[in-house]
């Protein structure tokens, strides 16, 4: 896996999904190093989306009211991706340790995404 990157307050946790997983609906498992507030998802199309889906980001077991991207259907390589978490939703406090996932839905025949989970510095 990628390594944890500190910036201005905030952790970026990279992920990378592949052809197979992403098809298969397999969340990407993270561990949030550190307490805070799950904030945002950003990434690109790394191989050709033909059925597009989601990336949604959950909180142990809760989706993340927000952090969730669409990726269209016919996303060329090199697509953007982002959502932001709604403000102030009881869904995004994390504590150091806890379980984060990047759960893929709803895409078909072809594609791979990369990008990262965005925590917020905070108790």
């Amino acid at each position: 896996m990628p390594g944890t990157i500190q910036v201005g307050g905030r952790t970026i946790l990279p992920f990378i999904i592949n052809q197979t997983d992403l098809l298969a609906g397999t969340a990407f498992e993270l561990v949030a190093p550190v307490d805070g507030f799950l904030d945002a998802i950003n990434g690109s199309v790394q191989v050709a989306v033909t059925t597009g889906g989601t990336l949604q980001v959950v909180n142990i077991t809760t989706n993340v009211a927000g952090a969730v991207a669409a990726i269209a259907n016919g996303a060329a390589k090199g697509t953007a991706f982002s959502a932001q978490a709604n403000a102030q939703d009881a869904t995004r406090p994390i504590k150091k340790g806890d379980r984060i996932q990047v759960k893929p839905t709803g895409f078909a025949t072809a594609g791979a995404v990369n990008g990262y989970v965005t925590i917020q510095h905070g108790a």
